[in-house]
Protein backbone atom coordinates (compact mmCIF):
# COMPACT_ATOMS: atom_id res chain seq x y z
CA UNK A 1 0.00 0.00 0.00
CA UNK A 2 1.27 3.43 -0.94
CA UNK A 3 0.64 6.87 0.30
CA UNK A 4 -0.85 10.31 -0.91
CA UNK A 5 0.37 13.35 0.59
CA UNK A 6 0.04 17.32 0.62
CA UNK A 7 2.43 19.66 0.45
CA UNK A 8 2.25 23.64 0.09
CA UNK A 9 4.95 26.15 -0.41
CA UNK A 10 4.86 28.36 2.65
CA UNK A 11 7.80 29.57 4.02
CA UNK A 12 10.17 26.28 3.93
CA UNK A 13 13.58 26.08 2.16
CA UNK A 14 14.00 24.12 -0.98
CA UNK A 15 16.26 21.65 1.24
CA UNK A 16 13.45 20.88 4.10
CA UNK A 17 11.03 20.18 1.11
CA UNK A 18 13.99 17.81 -0.21
CA UNK A 19 14.78 16.10 2.96
CA UNK A 20 10.63 15.68 3.79
CA UNK A 21 10.09 13.86 0.26
CA UNK A 22 12.51 12.00 0.88
CA UNK A 23 12.27 10.82 4.16
CA UNK A 24 8.59 9.98 2.92
CA UNK A 25 9.90 7.77 0.15
CA UNK A 26 7.94 9.83 -2.35
CA UNK A 27 8.85 8.92 -5.60
CA UNK A 28 6.58 11.64 -7.33
CA UNK A 29 5.55 15.01 -6.78
CA UNK A 30 2.40 16.18 -8.55
CA UNK A 31 1.96 20.09 -8.66
CA UNK A 32 -1.37 20.97 -8.77
CA UNK A 33 -0.75 24.69 -8.19
CA UNK A 34 -2.83 27.07 -10.93
CA UNK A 35 0.25 28.75 -11.78
CA UNK A 36 3.67 27.10 -10.56
CA UNK A 37 6.01 29.75 -11.52
CA UNK A 38 3.91 32.00 -9.32
CA UNK A 39 4.60 32.33 -5.33
CA UNK A 40 6.81 34.64 -2.92
CA UNK A 41 9.72 31.19 -2.60
CA UNK A 42 11.87 31.40 -6.29
CA UNK A 43 13.37 28.04 -5.26
CA UNK A 44 10.08 26.18 -4.76
CA UNK A 45 8.59 27.54 -8.86
CA UNK A 46 8.28 25.58 -11.44
CA UNK A 47 11.60 25.51 -13.15
CA UNK A 48 14.70 23.21 -14.30
CA UNK A 49 16.51 23.51 -11.38
CA UNK A 50 13.44 22.54 -8.87
CA UNK A 51 12.89 19.86 -11.57
CA UNK A 52 16.80 18.64 -11.10
CA UNK A 53 16.55 19.14 -7.14
CA UNK A 54 13.59 16.57 -6.97
CA UNK A 55 15.31 14.05 -9.62
CA UNK A 56 19.15 14.54 -7.04
CA UNK A 57 16.58 12.57 -4.02
CA UNK A 58 14.84 10.38 -6.47
CA UNK A 59 11.52 12.59 -7.15
CA UNK A 60 10.05 12.39 -10.34
CA UNK A 61 8.37 15.96 -11.35
CA UNK A 62 4.92 16.18 -13.28
CA UNK A 63 2.80 19.14 -13.77
CA UNK A 64 -1.13 18.49 -13.45
CA UNK A 65 -2.42 21.68 -12.18
CA UNK A 66 -4.90 22.20 -15.46
CA UNK A 67 -6.30 18.69 -15.05
CA UNK A 68 -6.05 18.96 -10.88
CA UNK A 69 -5.94 23.11 -9.87
CA UNK A 70 -8.43 24.47 -8.14
CA UNK A 71 -10.15 25.76 -11.42
CA UNK A 72 -10.32 22.17 -12.58
CA UNK A 73 -12.23 21.27 -9.10
CA UNK A 74 -14.24 24.12 -9.69
CA UNK A 75 -15.41 23.11 -12.88
CA UNK A 76 -16.30 19.69 -11.46
CA UNK A 77 -14.09 18.48 -14.74
CA UNK A 78 -11.51 16.62 -12.88
CA UNK A 79 -12.58 13.42 -12.69
CA UNK A 80 -10.10 11.63 -15.07
CA UNK A 81 -7.10 13.07 -13.37
CA UNK A 82 -8.48 11.68 -9.77
CA UNK A 83 -8.93 8.77 -11.29
CA UNK A 84 -5.87 8.80 -12.76
CA UNK A 85 -4.22 10.02 -9.44
CA UNK A 86 -6.18 6.86 -7.39
CA UNK A 87 -4.29 4.53 -10.04
CA UNK A 88 -0.69 5.86 -9.50
CA UNK A 89 -1.06 5.84 -5.81
CA UNK A 90 -1.96 2.48 -5.76
CA UNK A 91 1.59 1.45 -7.21
CA UNK A 92 3.75 4.01 -5.22
CA UNK A 93 4.11 7.15 -3.10
CA UNK A 94 3.04 10.13 -4.36
CA UNK A 95 2.43 14.22 -2.71
CA UNK A 96 0.48 16.16 -4.40
CA UNK A 97 2.22 20.07 -4.27
CA UNK A 98 -0.07 23.26 -3.96
CA UNK A 99 0.23 26.79 -2.94
CA UNK A 100 -1.92 26.19 0.36
CA UNK A 101 0.59 25.18 3.45
CA UNK A 102 -2.76 24.14 5.82
CA UNK A 103 -3.52 20.61 4.97
CA UNK A 104 -7.25 21.38 5.72
CA UNK A 105 -7.21 23.96 2.80
CA UNK A 106 -6.26 21.57 0.20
Amino acid sequence: MHTLYTIGTWRVALQSYLDQLASLKVSRLIDVRGNPRAGRQEELKRSFAFERALAGVGVSYEYWGRRLGEDAMEANTAHMALSQLSALAARETICLLGHLHEPSGC
